[in-house]
């Protein structure tokens, strides 16, 4: 006599998304947010700032990832076959840290809203301004990236 399995068992299970407690406390990536605005507004540039952000964020957790209390996952570096190290010692020495230099005393608004992920609004708050200063300044200090890293041209007739 043979037995059936029941289609239950050989079903993968489920993906655990949580409790409904948990699923309310999620907060979206600070970066798909900002670039779903960028791309409903039809900035002829944001996959640029976007891929731009996304480098930022990877060189600051490479850096200080012994500090940072967060897990983070670095298996999403793409490197085109040079070593994780070497892109890392490139892109900080000749992007990274020339323009941390340029963005002086906001640099720590920049940090709070890509690596804390503090909202915008609170970053806000923190400067005393009001109608999306904050967003308008991570705009500008990532069109300054890409353009220092090449993804955007600086264009005159643009």
């Amino acid at each position: 006599m043979t037995k059936f399995r029941s289609k239950k068992a050989l079903d993968p299970p489920a993906l655990d998304m949580g409790t409904e407690q948990t699923r309310k406390r999620l907060k979206p990536d600070p970066i798909v947010s900002a670039a779903q605005k960028w791309r409903k507004a039809n900035m002829r540039d944001a996959p640029a700032l976007e891929a731009s952000a996304r480098e930022i964020r990877r060189i600051y957790q490479m850096v200080a990832s012994g500090q940072l209390v967060r897990a983070t996952d670095l298996s999403e570096v793409k490197t085109h076959g040079v070593h994780v190290n070497e892109w890392l010692a490139q892109r900080r020495r000749d992007l990274y840290i020339p323009w941390s230099k340029l963005m002086g005393h906001r640099m720590d608004i920049f940090v709070d809203w890509l690596i804390m992920e503090v909202p915008l609004i609170q970053c806000d708050r923190k400067l005393r301004k009001r109608n999306g200063y904050t967003s308008d300044l991570i705009e500008r200090s990532l069109t300054l990236y890409s353009v220092m890293s090449g993804a955007i041209k600086k264009d005159p007739r643009l």
